[in-house]
């Protein structure tokens, strides 16, 4: 204005009209692109385990004649899911074009995550103006931990007649004979093989199958000092999956289980079949070690509610003295209890005190397991290979 007043003459207002049309137009189509562009997420699995890799990709829709001459777009989604996060891109959109792209992702990371955010920074052709656009499709995706499947495991077993296989006399099912012998001096008048007596003329004696009913109840290391320095989570996803290993284990033996939650609500699961795993897993996939209480107390809190004849599995990430000793006391009570100690792979050694408080537990007949975070669980639990399996 003050040029056009100096100078007098039409080109100075020509200039300024052209200034004001570009403005015009700027804002113009900047508030077209906002409301013409669309987007639509898909991913190939919306359930899946640790260490699968899915495909996730977003669909970016102009639907307007007007090009969107700066767009700026970044894919929101958690860097705890995966390796890699999808980097951001900037591009121009032309009239009607729908631009698709798509991205490999490998889960490291149990949990439920959304995978539905994108958000759009455009701008117009001269720079001006600029709007974000937030779209949120509401799209989750389900992470399970892994799982091993183990198809042999010694388990202490304290109820009769049951499905667990033990080598004590006192474990007699009376009700199955698995084989028949010659009688030696000693041997029950009850367990006679009368048939078999009377069709050879010798005596001869009943093996029974030797079988226990276990109730099992898990109790996992929830605390959050326990995993000051699992920098990347690396060991807290090997507590869960020796658990949910197990669990699964006992439930395909049809062995009343129980997992009491510590994280988030207390509260606790049960099931005595493999169709009751799903449960547990959901419970297992939200395992966030956030608890305010160690281990040890936490097992002095929760030992007057386990009762008798039930195996207790602890999971633990350090044995303390105070742990130790909490469950020898358990012991007392004459609870059986199988320990599985779960390490950073870089630990492969343990001090003078662990190591005498793991002989001080074998003495009292605590099974003691030794897990690192690199370790095959087929190795350490079980026999079979080790594969990645999700119950429906």
């Amino acid at each position: 204005m003050i040029f056009a007043l100096l100078a007098g003459g039409m080109l100075p207002y020509l200039i300024l009209r052209v200034l004001l049309l570009m403005m015009i137009f700027s804002y113009v189509s900047i508030r077209v692109n906002k409301k013409n562009l669309a987007c639509f997420f898909y991913i190939d699995k919306n359930e899946v385990m640790v260490g699968d890799t899915l495909t996730l990709g977003y669909k970016l829709n102009n639907t307007s004649i007007i090009p969107v001459a700066y767009a700026e777009i970044d894919c929101k989604i958690a860097s705890r899911l995966g390796n890699t996060g999808i980097p951001g891109e900037v591009r121009m959109i032309k009239p009607l074009e729908l631009v698709n792209i798509q991205r490999e992702i490998k889960c490291i990371h149990r949990g439920i995550y959304p995978v539905g955010r994108l958000r759009v920074r455009i701008r117009d052709l001269f720079h001006l103006f600029e709007e974000t656009i937030d779209f949120n499709n509401q799209l989750e995706l389900k992470v399970y931990p892994r799982i091993a499947q183990i198809e042999r495991m010694t388990i202490p077993a304290a109820e009769f007649f049951g499905n667990v296989r033990v080598s004590k006399n006192t474990y007699e099912d009376y009700s199955s004979v698995e084989s028949i012998r010659k009688y030696t001096p000693g041997d029950p008048v009850k367990k006679i093989h009368w048939k078999a007596t009377a069709k050879t003329g010798e005596l001869y004696v009943k093996n029974f199958e030797l079988s226990a009913n276990a109730s099992i109840l898990f109790i996992i290391d929830g605390y959050h000092g326990s995993y000051g320095m699992d920098t990347d989570g690396s060991l807290e996803e090997k507590v869960i999956e020796v658990a949910g290993s197990v669990i699964r284990y006992c439930l395909s033996k049809n062995l009343h289980t129980s997992l009491t939650r510590t994280w988030g609500e207390r509260n606790s699961i049960s099931g005595k079949d493999i169709g009751k795993f799903q449960l547990f897993l959901t419970s297992l996939m939200e395992f966030a070690p956030e608890g305010d209480l160690p281990l040890d107390k936490l097992l002095e809190r929760e030992k007057g509610m386990v009762p008798w004849g039930t195996t207790l599995i602890v999971l633990a990430v350090h044995l303390s003295k105070r742990l130790c000793d909490e469950i020898l006391s358990i012991r007392r009570k004459r609870i059986d209890v199988m320990l599985i100690l779960i390490r950073p792979s870089q630990i492969k050694s343990v001090d003078m005190d662990g190591h005498y408080g793991e002989s001080l537990l074998k003495e009292r007949k605590v099974i003691i397991h030794k897990v690192y975070s690199d370790s095959d669980i087929r190795e350490i639990l079980g026999d079979e290979a080790c594969i990645q399996i999700r119950e429906a």
